[in-house]
Parts: structure tokens; C-alpha cells; sequence
């Protein structure tokens, strides 16, 4: 399942330092399937309040109809 993904890709990020610790163990919040620029993409948003950065508690995961990984940005577009 794509939530299964997302929490891989999460974790990844985590551990790469490109996102801070408390992300980890964060849960999907919404799961959509969406118009992307090459088709449906599945956009996947964690929600993180102990986030440092007020401007980026939301990280947005996006995946191919799929499920393989697009991008993760803090704009979820």
C-alpha cells in the first residue's frame, strides 16, 4: 500500500538528515490520488507540530499511480 511507502520514504529522509528526528514515527495524515504532471500521482501528507520550523509541519510525499517515489517537499505541489 502507498502508506507503506510513504513511511519508508519518510524514514529515509529522516535518516539521511534531510528531515528532523521528530519525524520519525509521524503517521500519514491524508492520502489522496492526484493530478500530477505526467498523470494520477499519490500525494501522501504527514502532519509533524513538534516540527522546529512552524512553515514546514506539513511534508507531502508523492508517488506514481504504482507507487514508486516522485518527491517530498513542505509546498505539496
Amino acid at each position: 500500500m502507498v502508506t507503506d511507502c510513504a513511511n519508508k520514504r519518510r524514514d529515509a529522509l529522516v535518516k539521511a538528515g534531510k528531515l528532523e528526528a521528530s519525524w520519525q514515527g509521524t503517521k500519514p495524515d491524508a492520502v489522496a490520488l492526484v493530478d500530477g504532471k505526467k498523470g494520477k500521482e499519490w500525494k501522501v501528507s504527514f502532519k509533524n507540530p513538534a516540527a522546529t520550523d512552524k512553515n514546514k509541519q506539513t511534508l507531502f510525499v508523492f508517488f506514481s499511480h504504482p507507487g514508486n517515489f516522485i518527491a517530498a517537499n513542505f509546498t505539496g505541489e
